[in-house]
This record gives C-alpha cells, structure tokens and sequence, in this order.
C-alpha cells in the first residue's frame, strides 16, 4: 500500500516522525514516474499542475496538525 499527498510549504526543510524514514521532494514528472497509479498517469500529471497553480479548487483549504 502506498500513499502520497500533495501539500503547499513555506520551506523545503521537513522534519520526520517515527512513522516515517525518508522524505524527498520531486518535480511533478519523476513523482508521476515513479507512484504506483492503475490510471491515466498524464492525467494525474495535468491535475497536479492545476492544483500547485490552485487552478483546481479543492472545497476548503484545512491545515490539520496530526502529531497531537
């Protein structure tokens, strides 16, 4: 099982917890390239442009602080 996000930072430093042991960050080419996804993979890769522009909406915007 793999599971990926999409997220908006102000700096490129990221800070693991004990659930994770590596973190890296891609362009959206090589993270398409490399996720396993059954579909349309140049599809994904024209939504995830959209939504780092935010020309996707999502409805709301949530920051959710999961380490409590």
């Amino acid at each position: 099982e793999e599971f990926n996000f999409l997220t908006f930072v102000k700096k490129r430093e990221v800070v693991l917890n004990e659930e994770h042991i590596e973190s890296e960050w891609l362009d959206i080419g090589e993270f398409v390239k490399r996720i396993n996804w059954e579909d349309d993979k140049e599809l994904l890769k024209k939504v995830l442009k959209k939504a780092i522009k935010e020309e996707f909406y999502f409805k709301e915007k949530t920051v959710k602080d999961y380490r409590i």
